[in-house]
């Protein structure tokens, strides 16, 4: 099997609804490891939306959920709670990209936005990337990316 061109690259995926659950899975699909990020309190709404598999009403059988985190990795934390907002800073220390589309402000609320990150990175290790904009990631390895996305290395 071929390898794929986002190989070696760490996502940590806190975003949700359509676009940045659709990122993270590109990523996945071309080989990045993708975790994604979710509260069991407040689920993605994508996973549920119908249609769901054989009509059955479902958190893991609707399509659009499953079509939009296939080939992810997924944790629940309970980020309201000191605990969760502690192992979701370890996984954003982790990736080399976050995904945030949550409601401005929330990551930031929970300690997970690009200025508090950039504090435990080294210096220019953490970058918001802009809309429009190409990210180069190394090993020839270039994309276009939805604003949503941090470079966290």
């Amino acid at each position: 099997m071929a390898k794929g061109v986002f190989e070696g690259i760490k996502v940590a995926d806190f975003a949700w609804v359509a676009a940045g659950p659709q990122v993270g899975r590109e990523l996945a699909e071309h080989g990045a490891t993708v975790v994604r990020v979710e509260s069991h309190r407040a689920p993605d709404i994508l996973r549920l939306s119908p249609p769901f598999k054989d009509g059955i009403v479902g958190i893991d059988r609707s399509a659009f959920g499953m079509e939009c985190h296939t080939n992810k990795y997924g944790m629940s934390l309970d980020l309201s709670k000191p605990k969760g907002r502690e192992i979701g800073l370890k996984m954003a220390l982790w990736a080399d990209i976050v995904s945030d589309g949550m409601v401005p402000g929330t990551m930031k609320k929970w300690g997970l936005d690009y200025e508090t990150l950039s504090k435990h990175k080294p210096a220019g290790a953490v970058r918001p990337l802009r809309p429009s904009r190409h990210l180069w990631l190394g090993r020839g390895r270039h994309v276009r990316l939805l604003p949503s996305l941090w470079l966290a290395r």
